[in-house]
């Protein structure tokens, strides 16, 4: 998921990202995601997780002609982890492309059958996948 600030200025401004009113930084989310350029115009979400959902914000600041601050219209982020091929619906698509995946024959855009991103592709992701199918988006 990309996220990016038109913002325009005569000078020099810096960028600051905020999810939820809190300021993030680049690198790993601890939930299998990655985020990069928290300190510049455009920001990255890479592989989004549930976990990542939320209101993100860019607070542009300047401080020519003293310190002013202007802070973004909220974009939202959600996630629904059952869309597994994240074609906008939740249907019995995702299910057999999870599926297909899982058994190591196609993983729709880089999608990875690590469904719980703990690092192993075993029985729990696919019951994890199920559960989060059954309970839709």
């Amino acid at each position: 998921m990309r996220f990016r600030s038109d913002a325009v200025a005569t000078n020099e401004v810096t960028y600051a990202w905020e999810k939820d009113g809190v300021a993030l930084e680049d690198g790993p989310t601890g939930t299998g995601s990655s985020i990069f350029g928290t300190h510049a115009f455009s920001m990255i979400v890479l592989s989004p997780s549930p976990s990542d959902a939320g209101v993100y914000r860019c607070v542009v600041s300047s401080v020519c002609e003293g310190p002013v601050s202007v802070t973004s219209d909220p974009a939202n982020l959600t996630v629904c982890a059952a869309d597994f091929n994240c074609d906008g619906s939740n249907d019995f698509f995702d299910y057999d492309d999870f599926a297909a995946c899982f058994e190591g024959v196609l993983c729709p855009g880089g999608a990875t059958p690590d469904f719980n991103r703990d690092g192993s592709v075993d029985f729990f992701d696919y019951n994890d996948f199920v559960i989060a199918f059954e309970e839709g988006c």
